[in-house]
């Protein structure tokens, strides 16, 4: 199973979204993480299409006798246009990532691709026939190993998990309108002030968390618990999304829909609960982004209305993937959930059975009745019939 070209889209956007900084509804972007995370997609592309190719990726190539030194060797690599695209990302060492993206889980393509990287780098660079022989087979060997059966389940159920995501919440979206005639959407972003992470002895961005995975979920709880009780504009449905950021430790991105009968700004909205979230839940250790600030009519944020089918699909094109997809390439390893949707009471069963349908009794026309001589003389019980 391999990406369409739309899911690779939505993939993208969301992960280059997701190592961004973000800030007043401002996007900060370091060319650092940029660059990495445009490497990594390259790798993956290159890996999905080496493992179903069957021809050798390199060539032999003799020097001419004596035009060159004896030093030089008896001839080069010469890759195709497959081994090129091969060559391209072989200096991108997998350790570089993991150092840049601490406690992530890679796509196992991008796994696959650095469990090799380092020997077939030695071997590219290499002038002796040896070498060249070698590195086909290290590239056939990767080929297997990306065939396997237990390497395809792997492959596929990474794919399949954010697609269910984005597939399930989308269908929860649909059925918020199907039930409010309108709902007001609230992006927020909750993470925690820059200062309370230290850059350690290898890396600014391998920080050391000062916060711990325990106490984020305890107050991610403590604002979802004060959205449902105490805040006084009922809330819908919410979905919620673990991550890691550079400077902000764990993140929680958060989709909110709150009921859109009252006359409120979603701007003023996300401003209220991330103060809540600064001040009572991190006790002035959290930091937020509120994404509905400024214009973002055509975003799929804000009061929508269930007419207005030009922001729902925004919302469900634009919006909610960057929640589901962001996490195919780089996934946070954490304990417990990194994804969850809820708040959506179920719709109430309907009676088992055929439904009863109530229907008139079948009564005399008027005119028939008109028509219809009475009798002479009235029987005694005539009046109490007719009533």
């Amino acid at each position: 199973m391999a990406l369409n070209k739309k899911d690779e889209a939505a993939v993208r956007d969301a992960t280059y979204y997701a190592v961004a900084l973000h800030q007043d509804g401002k996007e900060i972007r370091f060319h650092e993480d940029y660059d990495l995370v445009k490497n990594l997609i390259g790798i993956h592309r290159v890996m999905e299409r080496i493992i179903p190719s069957k021809a050798p990726l390199f060539r032999w190539h003799e020097h001419p006798k004596k035009s060159l030194p004896v030093q030089w060797g008896d001839g080069r690599i010469k890759p195709v246009t497959l081994g090129k695209a091969l060559m391209d990302q072989l200096p991108m060492n997998i350790d570089a990532l993991k150092i840049e993206f601490p406690e992530r889980d890679f796509h196992p393509l991008v796994k696959l691709f650095g469990d090799y990287s380092v020997e077939l780098h030695w071997n590219a660079t290499s002038c002796l026939k040896g070498d060249f022989n070698h590195l086909n087979r290290l590239v056939e060997k990767m080929r297997r190993e990306g065939r396997d059966k237990a390497f395809q389940n792997r492959r596929d159920k990474r794919l399949a998990s954010i697609r269910d995501a984005t597939k399930g919440l989308r269908k929860i979206t649909d059925e918020v309108f199907h039930r409010c005639g309108s709902s007001l959407v609230v992006r927020l972003d909750l993470s925690y002030r820059i200062d309370k992470w230290r850059p350690s002895r290898f890396s600014v961005k391998d920080p050391t968390n000062l916060i711990s995975n325990e106490q984020s979920r305890a107050h991610r709880e403590a604002f979802i618990r004060f959205l449902k009780r105490k805040y006084p504009l009922p809330l819908l449905m919410y979905a919620w999304k673990k991550e890691r950021g550079r400077c902000t430790s764990y993140q929680y991105r958060l989709l909110l829909f709150f009921a859109g009968d009252v006359p409120v700004s979603g701007y003023v909205v996300g401003n209220e609960i991330g103060q809540h979230w600064v001040n009572d839940i991190t006790g002035g250790e959290g930091s937020f982004n509120n994404c509905n600030a400024g214009g973002h009519q055509q975003t799929g944020i804000g009061l929508i209305n269930r007419w207005e089918t030009e922001k729902i699909k925004a919302l469900k094109e634009i919006v909610i993937p960057r929640l589901t997809m962001s996490d195919y390439y780089i996934r946070v390893i954490s304990k417990g959930r990194i994804y969850q949707p809820g708040g959506l009471p179920p719709k109430p069963r309907r009676a088992p059975g055929r439904p009863r349908k109530y229907r008139p009794l079948a009564s005399p026309g008027v005119k028939d009745c008109l028509n219809k001589p009475l009798p002479d003389p009235l029987p005694s019980d005539f009046l109490k019939n007719w009533r």
